[in-house]
Order: structure tokens, then sequence, then C-alpha cells
């Protein structure tokens, strides 16, 4: 009576091997893909955090601009006492996530430019730059045509961002999804 060669022992222990080794790389592949979906998630968790906070002081500053100009329109402000306060935006949550390969993949090449822009507007540098411009301006008398020209980009890099904070994470690509 021949059994054959798939019912030697050999056999039968180099494919219970051969199976296990198959399992053991099909859970570490489907684990490696829930952690990369959970790090993704706990990345856009940060990211909105950030964004939602950075829209609040925008939001802020832009009091703060309709305070100057009825305050330069009363002409009721020394040009010492014109500031833009931009100390209070928070952007720690950039670093990791652009260390980590976040920041470019989650935002896409739509959202990742504007919040850039957005970044490079709402510095502190910047803040001492505006405020030292806007200081110029209101000597010469032009001030408030500053101010409004301000507004109007402030509302347009609020709108820019604000949907990066009801964004979800599109199960496919791993990028912002817009609702």
């Amino acid at each position: 009576m021949n059994t054959g060669l798939f019912t030697t022992s050999e056999f039968q222990t180099d494919f219970w091997l051969f199976l296990g080794v198959v399992a053991g790389a099909l859970i570490q592949f489907f684990l490696g893909k829930l952690q990369a979906r959970d790090a993704t998630k706990r990345a856009l968790a940060m990211m909105k955090i950030e964004v939602k906070h950075n829209i609040l002081e925008a939001n802020k500053l832009l009091a703060h601009i309709g305070w100057l100009k009825s305050r330069i329109s009363g002409n009721q402000i020394e040009t010492e006492q014109i500031s833009f306060p931009m100390q209070s935006f928070d952007y720690s949550a950039i670093g990791p996530l652009n260390q980590y390969g976040y920041l470019h993949l989650l935002l896409g090449e739509k959202y990742f430019p504007k919040y850039l822009q957005f970044v490079q507007t709402f510095r502190v540098e910047n803040g001492a730059f505006l405020a030292e411009k806007l200081r110029v301006e209101h000597e010469r008398g032009k001030s408030l045509e500053l101010l409004e020209a301000l507004e109007g980009e402030i509302k347009t890099l609020i709108s820019d961002i604000e949907p990066i904070s009801d964004a979800s994470i599109n199960s496919i690509t791993g990028r912002l999804k817009v609702k």
C-alpha cells in the first residue's frame, strides 16, 4: 500500500510549517494596516485640534482689527498702540506630522499649500512686520485701507482651512475627506 508523498510525516511537518509562516505573515500584514490606520486617525485628530484652535485665534485677530479700525476712525489711537498679537497661534502638531510623513499625506495637494499659507501669515514675526507696516500707513493716513485688505485676506485664509477641521479620513487614499 503506497500512501504517497502527501501522507509522509516530513511533508506534513513542512506543510504545516509553511501554513504557519503564511498565516503569521498575513496576521502581521493586517496588524500593520490597522496600526497605520490608527496612527492616521490620531494624526488627523491632532491636525483638527490645531486647525480649530488657530481658526479661533484668527477670529480673535479679526476682532482686534475691528477694534483697531474703530480706534483709527475715531482718531483715538496712538501709533505705538498698534499691534497684531499672533503669539497664541499654535503649530506644534506640524513638526511631528511632517517628521513622520503624515502632514503631506493628510492634507494632500489641495489643502497642504493652503495650510502653509495660513501658517506663514500668522507667525509672530509677521505680526511684528504688519504692525510696523500699519504704523507707517497710519502716519500716511492709509491705515484703514490696509486693515480692510488684511480682514479680507484673513477671512479667505480661514475659509480655506475650515474644511480641515471637519474632515475625516478617506479609507482608500488615507487623505482628508471633506464633508
